[in-house]
């Protein structure tokens, strides 16, 4: 179910938190890659770009009609 202008529907949020969990999992495999190990993530990091990434899709879902467009016109 497509989710209509400035309305959304709970597969909108889903998606939302699919982002979040993706996200953490890509910020926490970037920033071990130049360390040893998980000991040098800073997980206030990688929580705050999940959260960004999953609050940003959504304000994105708000903004777009049922044909994705956003504003309803683009």
């Amino acid at each position: 179910m497509k989710s209509e202008l400035f309305k959304l529907v709970k597969s909108d949020f889903l998606k939302g938190l699919a982002m979040v969990v993706v996200v953490s999992i890509l910020t926490v495999i970037y920033t071990a890659l130049p360390k040893v190990g998980l000991a040098g993530i800073d997980w206030g990091m990688v929580l705050q770009t999940g959260l960004t990434a999953g609050i940003g899709y959504i304000i994105k879902q708000l903004g777009t009609d049922e044909n994705d467009k956003l504003g309803g016109k683009i």
